[in-house]
């Protein structure tokens, strides 16, 4: 009922696996694995931690239908698709079906093939040890699962065009299993190699990997880790001697409009950036004055490392979520924790490889924006009874992220060496009214000047503008989310020097940063609630 078919699945017997197209008519519904994931995971975080737990292999889940699916063909997908989510397919939907596996899996038949683009002349050797290293810890993943013949299917080797590093990733089309019987070694993996390398016009600079490939087609290599430990090497060997004629190469980092370089100077590539550490702290305080507090905050991460003898690679995910409440006895805070949970459940089912598009994480606001409209709208509240909220976000995917903001809610970004930058800008009169090309002190003169123009809840999701962008995380950087009782007074601006920059130290600890902002902004400020989350992102180039 909800996948239609686009071409005519093709004679088979009933072991064959086939591939055809599908089109998913209900694109804006989560799929049914997709469903029983999010609440798989869900009572995980439940009965461990705050965070979201993968699934892991053998791992008991409350699901019986997930636990089902995930002893058939699905299972490598969903248990390694967080370790390598550069690599392989993302995976949509999967059931069984008179007696047949079905899974629906990202289409990448389009996407360049491995060889032809390490075949290109522009391919640097850099990329090519890249790919190497990326199939050695892949053949090493896909063997408790016997799927290591997915490597060795030239055709099913694609070029992931939306790699997180300037590096191209590896994808594999599909997974495939061994054949029944079979026995897959090294040998195998270099065999590969061999056949790529003959067609190459780089096999010229690479004597030592030759070298290398000749003693995994003889058998003298029979261990990944023997291997990695040979691999290891080839970089510094591949290295061109420095002419002690030639000019002095700079890295230098240049945008579309700068004037051409010097006559003689030499330009670098940039390494790649990744986060090697992504820390956050949050807390919340009821203030001076107030007696409850209509504050909430959520923070959803995932971390995960894949460590070779290159080094480590980080693959990181971080969702940040604070809202600041309002409307009536007790209704800021049902308003604040329903927006805040309500998105997270969103982004956890629909966010998977990339940062979603900014369409995906606006109809995440709106949603949680209807959720809260409903019950205003069911409990018959008006006027100032209508319980409504601010919420600012933050989505981290690697060394991107995006930010959501509806109120005044802010985000605030501090670069190592840099002054305080407030990215967001308040839904409010006054702002409102110096967009209209109004003096910034006529415009807060007005007596309405602070009263909010965009909130989530009291207004259907017709009147909510979401405001939604995207930044890079290119050095190290500390994102301050933060409620308008700490940032009232332009608190931040006037003590981030005392109290933010210290936190650049991998030593300083955030809980007790947080705390002590909170502290500080109590007593300068303490008229309302105060919340703050501190995200600390330790940014560096990758290295072999």
């Amino acid at each position: 009922q909800r996948y239609q078919l686009l071409e005519t699945v093709p004679p088979r017997k009933r072991s064959d696996t086939v591939a055809v197209t599908v089109l998913d008519c209900q694109p804006l519904e989560m799929s049914p694995l997709k469903a029983m994931l999010a609440a798989n995971s869900a009572s995980v975080a439940r009965r461990t931690s705050p965070y979201s737990a993968a699934i892991k292999r053998g791992e008991n889940s409350t699901n019986p239908a997930l636990a089902e699916l995930c002893q058939g063909i699905a299972e490598p997908y969903l248990a390694l698709r967080w370790q390598f989510s550069q690599n392989l397919p993302v995976i949509h939907d999967s059931w069984s079906d008179n007696e047949q596996a079905v899974l629906l899996l990202e289409d990448c038949s389009q996407w360049q093939l491995l060889v032809e683009r390490w075949n290109q002349p522009e391919t640097s050797t850099q990329q090519i040890l890249y790919w190497l290293h990326e199939m050695t810890e892949l053949w090493a993943a896909l063997e408790p699962w016997r799927c290591r013949q997915s490597l060795l299917e030239l055709t099913n080797l694609r070029v992931n065009p939306d790699s997180s590093f300037s590096l191209a990733s590896l994808r594999l089309q599909y997974l495939y299993p061994e054949p029944a019987g079979s026995n897959l070694q090294l040998v195998d993996l270099g065999q590969l190699w061999q056949v790529i390398f003959s067609q190459s016009d780089h096999r010229t600079e690479f004597g030592a990997l030759l070298e290398l490939l000749q003693q995994m087609y003889r058998g003298e290599i029979n261990t990944i880790e023997e291997l990695r430990s040979r691999l290891e090497t080839v970089p510094l060997e591949l290295q061109p001697a420095p002419s002690p004629s030639s000019t002095p190469t700079r890295r230098h980092y240049h945008s579309p409009d700068e004037s051409a370089p010097d006559v003689g100077e030499v330009l670098t590539q940039p390494m790649p950036l990744q986060i090697y550490s992504l820390e956050d702290a949050g807390l919340t305080d009821v203030g001076r004055t107030r007696d409850h507090n209509e504050d909430f905050f959520s923070i959803w991460t995932q971390l995960n490392k894949l460590e070779s003898s290159f080094g480590r690679i980080f693959q990181t995910k971080g969702l940040y979520i604070l809202c600041d409440g309002m409307g009536g006895h007790d209704s800021g805070e049902v308003a604040s924790q329903l927006a805040a949970e309500t998105l997270r459940e969103f982004l956890q089912s629909s966010w998977e490889n990339q940062l979603p598009p900014a369409d995906t994480i606006r109809e995440g606001v709106l949603l949680a924006n209807k959720a809260i409209f409903e019950i205003n709208q069911k409990d018959g509240r008006s006027g100032s009874a209508r319980m409504g909220t601010t919420l600012v976000a933050v989505l981290v995917q690697d060394t991107q992220f995006a930010v959501a903001h509806v109120g005044d809610s802010r985000l605030y970004r501090l670069r190592k060496g840099q002054t305080l930058e407030k990215i967001t800008s308040d839904h409010e009169v006054g702002q409102r009214e110096i967009k209209r090309g109004v003096d910034p002190e006529t415009a807060y003169a007005r007596p309405d000047a602070y009263q909010l123009t965009q909130a989530i809840g009291p207004r259907d999701s017709n009147f909510l503008k979401p405001d939604v962008q995207f930044l890079d995380l290119c050095e190290d950087t500390l994102l301050i989310l933060a409620s308008d009782g700490l940032t009232d007074n332009d608190f931040l601006e006037t003590h981030w020097q005392n109290t933010l920059e210290p936190l650049f130290n991998p030593q300083a600890n955030l809980d007790q940063g947080v705390a002590q902002l909170i502290e500080l902004g109590n007593k300068r400020n303490g008229h309302d609630n105060i919340t703050a989350i501190i995200i600390r992102a330790q940014v560096g180039a990758f290295r072999f």
